[in-house]
């Protein structure tokens, strides 16, 4: 579970965090009630346990103080689910341990047997919710290991006449115990090959919309993203306003002859450092191809685009040293105005990359050819 199944036992997504969180809340609400009502029972009964006594005590104001401790700091989370799973199985391995050593009649051994150990089931639920799955099912096979081991022990030095009753118990409890453990792995591994799977695609999907060179956004991702903002701009009255550039590197070939593509390369990564470095909130730059970036910024007033032209430019052209060679390249920087100058992502990028070549003093090669 990344929270959820994570084969690597990282830390969980912060959504499924909270989902998590709200869970282990009412496992705690539920435990809590449940020994309530277990203490109450066990202090009115003819001959109560003085270890119940004890420990549903412990357990009560542990299950309080931890449902405490989430509700006032919700990154205590891994600390909390650790402390259930690790709580429980202490108690049941130290529970079995008293009803198998340390009671005198084998009446009481059994009837212990068939109450609290219903509830071992919950040690390997509990496993699902931890932030570490591997540490939780490494403490799930120390648990089964222990229960074999203290049933053996007790199977080795009782009489079986006597005794026969509290060893079929334990028999079944073993058995039980061991089917879900069996149960988990289960889900584990299909949980994981689910994980595995969203995981890749979400890795696919990233790839898809992610300029190699670079590592920014590449021309798919920038499009759907200004259709997105589109969207989301159209949806007040008026329009809210946005501005569209289309950045092209002036002097970017001669770099590519004379110093070769390596060169060129590199600084179409620094030029894409540059452009993210002075972008500010909501605002977003694309390789679209080539030595051609475009962005989407906010504009609040329309005689800031010239500002921004400069921002960008400056930004730019900026000396770059790679391998002992200093040059640089300056930038042409054409702009289109949401919704003034269009209200779909192709008029938008064409009135922005004609505006670019106007700056350049040239024609658009598709004007050219007409």
């Amino acid at each position: 579970m990344s929270h959820k199944l994570d084969r690597q036992g990282r830390e969980p997504p912060l959504h499924m965090m909270g989902v998590h969180r709200s869970t282990v809340l009412l496992i705690l609400a539920l435990a809590a009630v449940a020994t309530l009502a277990a203490l109450v029972l066990e202090s009115t009964a003819p001959s109560p346990l003085s270890f119940d006594l004890v420990m549903y005590r412990v357990i009560l104001v542990s299950l309080l103080g931890l449902a405490l401790l989430l509700v006032v700091n919700p990154r205590s989370y891994a600390f909390v689910s650790a402390s259930v799973l690790l709580g429980f199985t202490a108690y049941f391995l130290a529970k079995l341990s008293y009803l198998l050593f340390f009671l005198s009649t084998t009446d009481d051994v059994a009837a212990g047997l068939s109450g609290t150990f219903f509830w071992t089931p919950a040690v390997f639920m509990f496993t699902f919710l931890t932030t570490n799955l591997r540490l939780g099912r490494m403490v799930n096979m120390v648990f089964i290991a222990l229960m074999v081991l203290l049933s053996g022990i007790y199977a080795a030095t009782s009489e079986f006449e006597r005794d026969g009753q509290t060893l079929n118990a334990l028999v079944q409890l073993n058995l039980a115990n061991l089917t879900c453990l069996v149960l988990a792995g289960i889900v584990y591994h299909f949980a994981g090959r689910h994980a595995t799977t969203l995981e890749r695609a979400r890795v696919y999907q990233q790839l898809a919309h992610t300029d190699a060179l670079t590592g920014l956004p590449n021309r798919r991702w920038f499009e759907q993203e200004l259709a997105r903002r589109m969207d989301a701009a159209s949806s007040d009255d008026p329009p809210v306003p946005f501005c569209v550039l289309y950045i092209d590197l002036d002097g970017f070939k001669q770099v590519n002859d004379t110093y070769g593509h390596e060169m060129g390369d590199q600084v179409l990564r620094l030029v894409g450092q540059r452009l993210t470095s002075m972008l500010r909130g909501g605002e977003v730059v694309a390789r679209l191809g080539g030595d051609e970036f475009a962005a989407v910024m906010d504009l609040p007033r329309t005689d800031m685009i010239a500002t921004i032209q400069k921002r960008v430019t400056r930004a730019v052209s900026e000396p770059m040293t790679w391998a002992g060679q200093e040059l640089s390249v300056t930038a042409s920087v054409g702009t289109s105005n949401y919704p003034e100058h269009g209200t779909t992502v192709e008029l938008l990028l064409h009135h922005a990359d004609t505006a670019m070549y106007q700056r350049k003093g040239k024609p658009r090669p598709d004007n050219e050819s007409n």
